[in-house]
């Protein structure tokens, strides 16, 4: 008579599966089920990239970061949010990743470094930092 073993094993996700989880806690604001994804995310797939001269790729791995920044952004944890929207821009520059960095350093009352942000997501076609320099700043005179 033959044992057979039924101890369950783990199933493996895809990495598009780990990325519609993400999409999918963040747009419930399940921000720490995002981040637990995103770290499995870049772990298994981000880390790991053979292709990443592939503009596709590249751009896709800044979001990766940028949606894990937001989820840390909205559980107050400013400085895990830093970390990976320079992890993000170090990959691709993301308007709303420098978008949000103004944002963190606007309330931190660091005015210097956060028109530096707005006025480089500004360049990047972000139509929020466009209104914002024009009601704040002389930006545009």
């Amino acid at each position: 008579m033959e044992i057979v073993n039924k101890k369950k094993e783990k199933k493996i996700k895809t990495e598009e599966q780990l990325l519609k989880s993400a999409n999918s806690f963040l747009k419930k604001g399940e921000h720490k089920k995002v981040i637990e994804v995103i770290d499995q995310l870049i772990s298994e797939y981000v880390t790991t990239r053979d292709n990443k001269n592939d503009i596709k790729v590249t751009v896709q791995d800044a979001i990766i970061y940028y949606n894990r920044s937001l989820a840390k952004y909205n559980i107050n944890d400013l400085e895990g949010a830093v970390e990976d929207l320079n992890a993000s821009l170090s990959i691709y520059e993301l308007n709303q990743a420098y978008f949000l960095l103004f944002t963190i350093y606007n309330q931190q009352n660091k005015p210097q470094e956060a028109i530096e942000f707005l006025i480089k997501s500004y360049k990047l076609g972000n139509l929020d930092a466009v209104s914002i320099l024009s009601e704040n700043t002389n930006y545009f005179n």
